[in-house]
C-alpha cells in the first residue's frame, strides 16, 4: 500500500497524531531508518519525529551529529501542558 493511501486510512479513522515506529535489527540500518523517520515526521502533518538506535561502531558519532530532535514543548497538543519530565500535566 502506498504511503499516501496509508495516510488516508489513518485520517479516515480519525487519527490526528501518530508516530512511525522504526526498528534497526542489524548493523547499518539505524542511521538511514532514523533519517527517514525524522524526515517523515517533519513533512507529514500529524506525524511525530521518531528515531532508532543500534549498538554498532560509529553510533555515537552519527547520533550526536546528524539529528536535532523537536523539543517536547513543540509537540504538545493545544491546551495540554507538558512538565519538564516530559509527561503531560
Amino acid at each position: 500500500m502506498a504511503e499516501s493511501r496509508r495516510l488516508e486510512v489513518l485520517r479516515d479513522l480519525g487519527v490526528l497524531t501518530f508516530a512511525p515506529l522504526v526498528y534497526a535489527h542489524k548493523p547499518g540500518m539505524a542511521e538511514w531508518l532514523t533519517k527517514w523517520a525524522m524526515d517523515f515526521g517533519s513533512r507529514v502533518p500529524g506525524a511525530v519525529q521518531t528515531a532508532t538506535i543500534y549498538p554498532e561502531p560509529g553510533v555515537t558519532e552519527y547520533w550526536q551529529t546528524r539529528w536535532t530532535l523537536v523539543p517536547m514543548r513543540q509537540m504538545q497538543r493545544p491546551g495540554r501542558r507538558v512538565r519538564s519530565s516530559g509527561r503531560a500535566a
